[in-house]
């Protein structure tokens, strides 16, 4: 019995050695994550400070939550505006040219009749 008592003994070692194996690939890959997700924000933020935390291992799950969705609606804001100067510049830009092109449509109605004028009083 004192056999059988030292493999179960034995399974449960294996059981829990896999397991902290485990637990340090996915806390590698957490790390990776937030390294990661470091490279894009500014190191002195409140979100580069809790994600600097977390690396060196002092986790908060809750808080690297709230950061991980403060970057992403800073970042989602921050393509809005990077959007909407893109349309505003492009609307300029077409605006400019339709007002270019009205201009010369008008120069070359006065050229014409100008041209037209000519024409008559050479006539």
């Amino acid at each position: 019995q004192g056999l059988d008592e030292l493999k179960c003994l034995h399974g449960i070692f294996e059981k829990v050695n896999s397991d902290q194996v485990l637990i340090q690939q996915k806390d590698e890959e957490v790390k990776n994550i937030l390294n990661e997700l470091l490279n894009n924000v500014d190191e002195n933020s409140e979100q580069g400070q809790i994600l600097l935390q977390s690396i060196h291992g002092d986790y908060d799950v809750q808080n690297i939550k709230l950061a991980i969705q403060q970057i992403f609606e800073d970042n989602a804001k921050q393509m809005s505006e990077i959007s909407q100067q893109i349309e505003g510049n492009f609307a300029s830009q077409i605006s400019r040219l339709m007002e270019d092109s009205r201009y010369k449509e008008q120069r070359i109605n006065e050229l014409l009749r100008e041209g037209l004028i000519r024409s008559k009083t050479e006539e």
